[in-house]
C-alpha cells in the first residue's frame, strides 16, 4: 500500500497551495487601499472568464498529461507524447489568438486583450504544472507554485501600490506570476527541448482528447454547481443576501483547501495503482479514512466558528452563523466527491465525472428554486448541500462497480451524528461553554478515530527515533 507516498505528496502539495492562500489574504489590504472598485471588478471578471475559456481552448488536456505520462516507463513513448502535446499547445494558442482577433474586429468587447493574455498564461501554467507532476518532479511543482505566487505579490507592490497602474497593474502582476511558473518548470524539466516534430502522433492526440474533453464539460458543470446559488440569490434576494451567503461559504473553503491537495495526490496514486491487485483495498481504506478526517475537522470547527461569530457579533454577518455550519457539510461532500471521482480518471471513465456532476447540479438548481421563496438563503444552502451529496453518492455507486470500492460507514455515521449534535449545541450556547464543547469534541474524535490517532503517533515516534540516531 502506498499511503506513505500519498502522505508525502499531500504534504508537498499542501505547502504549495498554502503559500498561495496566505499571499491571497495579504493581497486583500492592497485591493482595499490601492485599487478602485471598477478596476477590481473588471479584473475579477476577466480572471473568471479566462479560467473558464482556458479549459475550453486547451480542452483540459493537462488532465490527459497526468493520465498518459505518470505511469509510462517507455521513454520513446513518453517523448512521443510530449512532442504531441506541445504540438497541440501551439495549435490551441494560435487558434485562440486568431479567434479573439476576429471577435475583436466585429465586436467591441471591453478588456478582451487582457482576458486573452490571462487565458493563455493560465493554460500554459496549468500545462507545465501537470508536466512536472506527471514526470514526478513534485518538488519542482511546489517551488514553481510558491515562486509564481510571490512574483504576483511583488509585482502588485510595485505596479499597483507604487506606480498606481490599477487594472493594468493587476493584470500584468497576475500574468507574470503564471509566466514565472512556466519558466521555472521549463528550466528544471526542459519540456520544450524534448520536442521533435517527427514524433508527433495524431493517434495519441486523439486518445488524449477523448480522455480530457469530457472533463471540459465537467469543469463547466462544477462552475454551475458552485456558482449558480449566487446567481439565484442575487436575482431573487439581492446583493446583500449574496454577501451573507458568500461570507458563510468561506468557512467551508477551509475544508476544501485541505481536500483539494489530497485530491491531487489521490489522482496520481490512483493512476499509478490502477492495475495493482490491492486497488480495491487502497480506495476503500483511503476514502474511509478521509471521510472520517473531514467530518472530524468539521466537528472541531463548529465551536471555533461560533466563537469567531461572537467576536463579530456587532456586524451584519452574525446572522449567517448557521449557514456557515451547513456549508461545512457541503465542503465535506464536495471533497469526497473529488476523491472518489479519481477512480474515473484512473479507469478512463471521465464521462462519468461529467454525468455525476450534472446530476448534482440538477438537484441543486431544482431544490434551490423550490425552497428560496420559503426559506430564503437557507433554501439555496440546502440545495447546494443536496446537490453535492447527490454527486458524491452517484460517484460512490459507480466507483463501487469499477473497483469494488467499499467505504466503512459505521464510524462515519457516528461522526455525522456527533457533528449534527455539535452544530445544534454550539450555536445555542455562549463562548465559554463552546470552549468546553471543543474539548469534549476532541475526546469524542479520539475515541472514534483511536486507531488512526495511534498510527499517526507511531509514525511520529519513528521519525523522532530516526532523527536522534
Amino acid at each position: 500500500m502506498s499511503t506513505g507516498r500519498l502522505a508525502k505528496k499531500t504534504g508537498l502539495y499542501f505547502i504549495g497551495n498554502l503559500s498561495s492562500k496566505i499571499v491571497s489574504a495579504a493581497i486583500l489590504p492592497i485591493y482595499a487601499f490601492f485599487v478602485l472598485p471598477n478596476d477590481l471588478g473588471a479584473f475579477d471578471n476577466a480572471q473568471v472568464w479566462a479560467n473558464i475559456f482556458a479549459t475550453v481552448c486547451f480542452m483540459a488536456i493537462w488532465e490527459a498529461i497526468l493520465k498518459f505520462f505518470i505511469a509510462e516507463e517507455n521513454k520513446e513513448k513518453l517523448e512521443k507524447r510530449i512532442s504531441t502535446v506541445l504540438f497541440f499547445i501551439v495549435c490551441a494558442i494560435t487558434a485562440t489568438i486568431v479567434i479573439s482577433l476576429i471577435i475583436g474586429y466585429f465586436y467591441n468587447i471591453q478588456y478582451l486583450g487582457v482576458t486573452v493574455c490571462m487565458l493563455i498564461s493560465i493554460g500554459m501554467a496549468q500545462m507545465w504544472q501537470y508536466f512536472a507532476r506527471a514526470l514526478h518532479e513534485n518538488t519542482t511543482y511546489v517551488k514553481a507554485s510558491i515562486t509564481g505566487t510571490l512574483t504576483n505579490f511583488s509585482m502588485l507592490l510595485i505596479l499597483v501600490c507604487v506606480l498606481r497602474l490599477g487594472l493594468i497593474g493587476l493584470s500584468i502582476s497576475y500574468i507574470m506570476g503564471q509566466v514565472i511558473i512556466v519558466i521555472l518548470i521549463e528550466y528544471k524539466v526542459k519540456i520544450i527541448k524534448r520536442f521533435n516534430y517527427k514524433r508527433i502522433d495524431l493517434g495519441e492526440l486523439k486518445s488524449m482528447l477523448i480522455y480530457s474533453v469530457p472533463l471540459v464539460l465537467n469543469i463547466t458543470s462544477l462552475w454551475l454547481l458552485n456558482g449558480f446559488g449566487r446567481i439565484i440569490i442575487v436575482n431573487k434576494l439581492g446583493a446583500e443576501a449574496n454577501g451573507l451567503y458568500t461570507f458563510a461559504l468561506k468557512f467551508g473553503s477551509l475544508v476544501s483547501i485541505i481536500g483539494s491537495v489530497i485530491g491531487m495526490a489521490m489522482c496520481e496514486e490512483a493512476i499509478l495503482k490502477i492495475n495493482d491487485p490491492d486497488i480495491s483495498e487502497f480506495f476503500s481504506d483511503v476514502n474511509t479514512r478521509l471521510f472520517r478526517l473531514f467530518l472530524s475537522i468539521c466537528i472541531l470547527m463548529a465551536p471555533a466558528i461560533t466563537v469567531f461569530y461572537y467576536i463579530i457579533g456587532g456586524t451584519e454577518y452574525f446572522s449567517s452563523l448557521k449557514l456557515a455550519m451547513l456549508f461545512l457539510l457541503n465542503a465535506v461532500f464536495l471533497v469526497m466527491s473529488t476523491n472518489i471521482g479519481t477512480v474515473f480518471n484512473a479507469t478512463n471513465k471521465t464521462k462519468l465525472t461529467f454525468t455525476t456532476t450534472v446530476s448534482g447540479t440538477a438537484v441543486m438548481v431544482i431544490v434551490s428554486y423550490l425552497l428560496i421563496g420559503r426559506m430564503g438563503i437557507a433554501g439555496v444552502a440546502i440545495g447546494q448541500i443536496l446537490g453535492s451529496f447527490t454527486m458524491m453518492i452517484c460517484r460512490w455507486r459507480y466507483a463501487k462497480k469499477l473497483v469494488n470500492m467499499k467505504i466503512k460507514l459505521n464510524s462515519i455515521l457516528v461522526l455525522f451524528i456527533i457533528y449534527i449534535i455539535d452544530f445544534v449545541i454550539s450555536v445555542n450556547i455562549g463562548v465559554i461553554l463552546n470552549f468546553v464543547l471543543f474539548a469534549l469534541c476532541c475526546l469524542a474524535i479520539f475515541i472514534v478515530n483511536k486507531k488512526d490517532v495511534i498510527d499517526i503517533l507511531n509514525v511520529v515516534k519513528g521519525k523522532i527515533k530516526f532523527l536522534r540516531k
